[in-house]
């Protein structure tokens, strides 16, 4: 089941931050092993005060998180290609818990952000990653996601801003 997350929801969320963190820490990625330790608690209550966090539980326990916003990315307005549409909502800190992986959780929750951003008539859906997470790579492509180039994250503290942009069309 996919629901809206709570406050309540924190520790476990944290718990499959975490699990991702690691994962792409052993594949020699430097996404989420940023000095400031995003994406952290803090991230998570400032997407909790927006109602932008979804997670997905199996068995009353959250086995996936992913962020949904529809507000504006400052980070996409400079891209070194192109975008393909004007109206979007933004998909954040997807993350599937230990144990899970290879069980389409993250295609489950990025098929719930696509019904989602059609109910709110957008356009399409933008998501960026890592150029080492190649496991997002093949799952955002697999479902259909465009890669349109490259854009930069304007967030202090990030090792490597440099991050490849997708893109899917809303139908």
């Amino acid at each position: 089941m996919i629901r809206s997350a709570c406050y309540n929801d924190l520790n476990e969320i944290i718990s499959v931050i975490n699990d991702a963190k690691n994962l792409l820490k052993m594949s020699d990625s430097d996404q989420w092993q940023d000095t400031d330790g995003y994406p952290n608690i803090n991230t998570f209550k400032e997407d909790l005060k927006s109602n932008y966090v979804y997670v997905l539980e199996e068995e009353d326990v959250i086995v996936g998180v992913v962020v949904l916003s529809f507000q504006h990315e400052d980070a996409y307005d400079v891209i070194e290609g192109k975008w393909n549409y004007n109206t979007y909502s933004v998909i954040h800190r997807l993350a599937v818990k230990n144990g899970y992986y290879g069980k389409k959780i993250g295609y489950r929750l990025i098929e719930y952000c696509y019904v989602m951003t059609k109910k709110k008539g957008l356009e399409s859906i933008r998501v960026d990653t890592h150029e080492k997470n190649i496991t997002m790579q093949v799952l955002l492509e697999k479902i259909g996601f465009i890669n349109c180039g490259y854009i930069f994250l304007n967030r202090k503290g990030v090792l490597n801003n440099l991050r490849i942009a997708y893109e899917i069309k809303v139908e």
